[in-house]
């Protein structure tokens, strides 16, 4: 038989031949599986929710545009992380050592609380890198968007709205960030000091120490952030579209249409997905800063 008018459909996808894929999506949104909203509230990398593939129809998806579906956004989201990564990780180690040089704290609370408190002013500082997140969102959460090259999608968003469009959420965003990097930080500062005992957190912590406790601040965070993260993630997707609701509004129908479960949706999700990706940056960040700051010493001393 002629391979290419071969078919066979498995639930929501049907292959016809080996040159193309066809997504019914029909049928997928119409299972809404568990896994499927799992995916939903990570938004990446299968970023499109049934509500942004039902708006593709039944179509064929050839090569390249099969990744454009399934993965929008993929450099914006791969700018915004490295970006938000590099600042969060090295400005909160500068700070930590300033505090440390300057107040010389000696209780492990001291030292704990210290770490955190850096890690919130940084999250707040976060809020200037809000425009990558505010493409990466779009262009995940609206068609009209992707395809586009980062600079372009900056200059019709700042056509479209000026600054309050780029940086549409900036307050939800704050109020998300200082309280997650707070956890996060915290945690893990907690963990070396209570769990392992470190003196110093960074030069005496092997890589496997800082796996545990770069994992157990990943979870804190998320759990923490993910009330505020829904309502920062709602405003930015629906201000494209004219839905220009308060965070307030926002929060109050979340509450209303899902209860206490709508703020922490896809958390399990999220900590064993996003949580995986946060424990290696993290663990891997400490590691490299730890033996940088130990070459740096050496050269100093030589």
């Amino acid at each position: 038989s002629d391979s290419s008018s071969s078919s066979k459909s498995l639930k929501g996808v049907s292959i016809k031949g080996p040159n193309y894929i066809r997504v019914d999506v029909t049928s997928v949104s119409g299972q809404k599986s568990g896994m499927l909203r799992g995916f939903e509230s990570v938004k990446f990398p299968l970023a499109t929710s049934t509500e942004a593939l039902s708006s593709l129809g039944s179509t064929s998806l050839w090569g390249r545009r099969m990744a454009s579906v399934l993965l929008p956004g993929l450099l914006h989201a791969y700018l915004y992380k490295v970006l938000q990564r590099s600042f969060q990780f090295t400005t909160q180690h500068a700070i930590t050592r300033y505090c440390f040089a300057r107040f010389s704290p000696t209780t492990k609370r001291a030292k704990t609380l210290t770490q955190a408190s850096a890690g919130a002013l940084v999250g707040c500082g976060e809020a200037i890198l809000l425009p990558m997140n505010t493409l990466k969102v779009r262009a995940q959460t609206n068609p009209a968007y992707r395809g586009l090259a980062a600079h372009r999608l900056l200059h019709r968003l700042y056509l479209e709205g000026g600054l309050s469009n780029l940086y549409a959420g900036w307050q939800w965003a704050v109020v998300r960030n200082a309280p997650g990097s707070f956890a996060m930080f915290g945690t893990n500062a907690a963990v070396k000091e209570y769990l392992f005992r470190l003196d110093d957190h960074v030069a005496e912590a092997t890589f496997a120490q800082n796996v545990v406790s770069s994992g157990c601040g990943a979870v804190a965070s998320i759990i923490v952030s993910s009330p505020f993260d829904v309502i920062k993630t709602r405003i930015q997707s629906g201000h494209s579209s004219g839905r220009s609701l308060s965070g307030m509004d926002i929060a109050r129908q979340a509450w209303r249409d899902e209860g206490v479960r709508g703020f922490f949706k896809g958390s399990f999700t999220k900590c064993a997905t996003a949580g995986t990706k946060l424990t290696v940056s993290f663990g891997v960040a400490q590691s490299a800063i730890g033996r940088i700051e130990e070459m740096l010493q050496g050269r100093q001393s030589a």
